[in-house]
C-alpha cells in the first residue's frame, strides 16, 4: 500500500504549493504598509517573489520545500480537508 507521503508530487500541484505559499508571505510583506502604515517587510516579499518565480518557471525545484512542508502539516496532525468536515466527526 502507498502511503500519502509517497504518491506522484505533479508540477500543478507544486504550482499551487508556490503560489498559495508566496500569497501567505505577501500577506505577511503587505500587511504592515496596509494596516499600519508602517515600512512593508521585505524578507517576506522576497521570499514570496522567489516562490512565486519558482513556482512558474520550475516547480520541480520546489519538491523538497513541499515534501518538508508536507511532513509538518503531518506531523501536526493536518493530513486533509477531510479532517476538518463536520462529517469526519460522525
Amino acid at each position: 500500500m502507498v502511503k500519502k507521503s509517497e504518491k506522484k508530487i505533479g508540477k500543478s500541484q507544486l504550482r499551487s504549493f508556490a503560489f498559495i505559499v508566496a500569497g501567505g508571505f505577501s500577506v505577511i510583506g503587505l500587511w504592515p504598509a496596509i494596516y499600519r502604515g508602517q515600512s512593508v517587510r521585505l524578507w517576506a516579499l522576497v521570499i514570496a517573489a522567489v516562490l512565486a518565480l519558482a513556482g512558474l518557471v520550475v516547480p520541480q525545484i520546489l519538491r523538497p520545500v513541499f515534501k518538508v512542508w508536507m511532513g509538518v502539516g503531518e506531523i501536526l496532525g493536518c493530513k486533509g480537508v477531510e479532517d476538518y468536515t463536520p462529517l469526519s466527526t460522525v
